[in-house]
C-alpha cells in the first residue's frame, strides 16, 4: 500500500511529462536497490554512472561478485549477462572474484544462484563459455571533431557478450546494443585512438582509429573583392587607355599578379574612367613585347587622340629599373635588365613621356605599379647574375610635361610588392578600390588625383609597415573620376 501511495503522489505533484518521469526513474532506482534484482529495463539509459551508482553503495566487494558473475569449477568465472551493473563495478573495484567466490562454500551450488542459471537458457549456454574462440568485432560508423574534441561512435559485437571496453585505457559504458560512445582529446596534426574490446571469454580484439583535426586557421586581414560595377560613373568619349601587365616574362623572374591587375584595371577603364571599351588597347604577358609597347604608344594612341581634347590613360604592372645614372625603365615583355642591353630591349621613362606628348593631347594620367629596384614584386633580383646586380637608386626627374600626372606605386629604392591575401599588386589593388569611391574623400561624387593618391598612399603604407611610398607628381586637382 505504500508503494501504490508513493507512485499516486508522485504522479500529483508533477508539473509536467519530465518531471513525472524523473519521479519514477527514481522510485524503480529505490526499489530496485533494496530487491537486488536485476533493473536495467526500468532504468534511464541517459544516466548510467548514476544509476549504477545508487544500485551498488553500500555493497561490499563479495556482494559484488556474487550478483555480477558465477564460479564454475575452481577459476572460471561466468558472467551474468543481465548484470552489467554489477560485472561494470566489478572491473571499477578491480576485484578478483575467482578469489573472492572461492572462499565461499559451495557457491556454485547455491540453491538461489542454481535457481537463476535454471531458469535462463542464455546463461545456460554461457556455461560452456570455455569453447568459445570468436574475438568481438568493433565497427567504426561515424567519428567527428569539433575544435580539439574528437567524438567518437561505434558498436561492439560478440556471442557471449562484451564484459568491458576500454579506448585509449579508459573504460567506456556499452549499451544492451552494444552500442558505445567515446570523447578524446585531438592535437593538431591529429591522433591514432585504440579500442579494446573483451568478451565474457575474456577474448580480446582491438583496433586503432585514425582521428584528424581540422587544420587551425590563421588569422589574416580580408580584404574586400575589387567590383568595377559599384557606383555609376559618367562616361568620357574624348578618352583613350593603353593598358600593359607583364606577370610572366621571357627572360626574367615574374612579376606576381601584374598581368591580372591589368586586366582588372580594364574593367575600371571603362566603368570608372568612362572611357568607351574600343578605344582601349591591352597588352598582356607576350603581348607585351618592346616593338607592340612602342606601337601602342607611337601609333595606336595618336590614332585615337585629338589635339587638346582627348584624355590619355596608362596603366603598366610589370617590372622596372633605374641605371646608375638614374635613367629609368620599365621592363617589356622580352626586356633584358642588363645595362649595356637596356637601350634595345627596354622602354626609357622620359620616352614614355616624350612618345605620348608628340599626340597634344589634353590631359595625361600614367599608373605605374613598378619599382626602379630592379626587384621583383617578391623581393627578389631581377637576374640571378653574379656579374649583375640591380642599382636601388632614385630615377632622375624627367622633366614631366605639364599636362601629365603620373602616381607610382613607391618611391626611391623602395620596391613595389603584392598583396597575398587580395591576389593583386598592393599599389594595384587599393588603386582600383579608391577608384571605386572609397577615395572620394568629401563625397562630392568625384575623385581628384590628390584624393586617390592619398587614398593609395595611405593603405599601402599601412599594409607594407611603412616600406612602399606611392607619390604623385603633377596636377593634383585633376578630376579623374566622376559619379553620377
Amino acid at each position: 500500500m505504500s508503494v501504490r501511495w508513493k507512485l499516486i503522489h508522485m504522479t500529483d505533484i508533477a508539473s509536467d511529462l519530465s518531471a513525472f518521469k524523473a519521479a519514477v526513474r527514481t522510485f524503480f532506482i529505490t526499489i530496485c536497490s533494496i530487491s537486488l534484482t536485476s533493473c536495467m529495463v526500468y532504468v534511464s539509459a541517459d544516466e548510467p554512472e548514476v544509476v549504477a551508482a545508487k544500485i551498488t553503495a553500500g555493497s561490499n566487494d563479495s556482494k559484488i561478485c556474487e550478483e555480477a558473475a558465477i564460479l564454475h569449477g575452481e577459476d572460471k568465472l561466468i558472467w551474468r549477462p543481465k548484470k552489467r551493473i554489477w560485472i561494470n563495478e566489478v572491473h571499477k573495484r578491480g576485484l578478483d572474484c575467482v578469489k573472492i567466490l572461492a572462499q565461499k562454500p559451495n557457491f556454485t551450488q547455491n540453491p538461489a544462484f542454481a535457481k537463476v542459471v535454471g531458469s535462463d537458457p542464455v546463461l545456460l549456454q554461457k556455461q560452456n563459455i570455455s569453447n568459445d574462440t570468436k574475438v568481438p568485432t568493433i565497427t567504426i560508423p561515424n567519428v567527428t571533431v569539433k575544435g580539439a574534441q574528437g567524438i567518437i561512435r561505434g558498436r561492439v559485437n560478440d556471442n557471449t557478450g562484451i564484459a568491458e571496453l576500454r579506448v585509449d585505457g579508459q573504460r567506456i559504458v556499452v549499451d544492451s546494443n552494444g552500442n558505445f560512445s567515446a570523447t578524446t582529446y585531438v592535437p593538431e596534426g591529429g591522433t591514432s585512438v585504440k579500442i579494446e574490446a573483451i568478451d565474457l571469454a575474456g577474448l580480446s580484439s582491438t583496433m586503432s582509429v585514425r582521428v584528424d583535426r581540422a587544420a587551425t586557421q590563421t588569422a589574416s586581414i580580408s580584404f574586400d573583392r575589387l567590383n568595377p560595377l559599384k557606383r555609376k560613373a559618367l562616361p568620357n568619349k574624348d578618352a583613350v587607355a593603353l593598358i600593359i601587365g607583364i606577370g610572366t616574362y621571357e627572360n626574367i623572374i615574374d612579376a606576381a599578379y601584374a598581368d591580372k591587375d591589368a586586366l582588372v584595371f580594364r574593367d575600371y577603364a571603362t566603368e570608372k574612367l568612362g572611357i568607351p571599351s574600343n578605344q582601349i588597347k591591352t597588352l598582356i604577358n607576350k603581348e607585351a613585347d618592346i616593338g607592340e609597347v612602342l606601337l601602342g604608344i607611337r601609333k595606336w594612341i595618336r590614332r585615337f587622340t585629338k589635339p587638346d581634347k582627348t584624355d590619355v590613360y596608362v596603366f603598366y604592372a610589370g617590372h622596372g629599373i633605374a641605371t646608375a645614372s638614374g635613367e629609368a625603365y620599365i621592363l617589356p615583355y622580352d626586356g633584358r635588365p642588363e645595362v649595356d642591353l637596356l637601350d634595345r630591349t627596354a622602354l626609357l621613362q622620359k620616352e614614355l613621356f616624350a612618345e605620348i606628348d608628340k599626340a597634344n593631347p589634353r590631359n595625361v594620367t600614367i599608373f605605374l605599379d613598378a619599382c626602379y629596384t630592379g626587384k621583383a614584386r617578391t623581393g627578389e633580383v631581377l637576374m640571378a647574375d653574379a656579374n649583375y646586380r640591380p642599382i636601388a637608386i632614385r630615377p632622375i626627374d624627367d622633366g614631366m610635361p605639364d599636362n601629365f600626372t603620373l602616381i607610382t606605386a613607391s618611391s626611391g629604392d623602395e620596391f613595389s610588392g603584392p598583396l597575398e591575401e587580395a591576389k593583386h599588386g598592393l599599389f594595384s589593388y587599393f588603386l582600383m578600390k579608391g577608384m571605386e569611391g572609397d577615395a572620394d574623400s568629401n563625397q562630392d561624387k568625384k575623385i581628384t588625383a590628390g584624393e586617390l593618391h592619398q587614398f593609395v598612399k595611405g593603405n599601402v603604407l599601412r599594409q607594407s609597415a611603412d616600406k612602399q611610398t606611392p607619390e604623385l607628381q603633377g596636377n593634383a586637382d585633376r578630376v579623374l573620376v566622376t559619379f553620377k
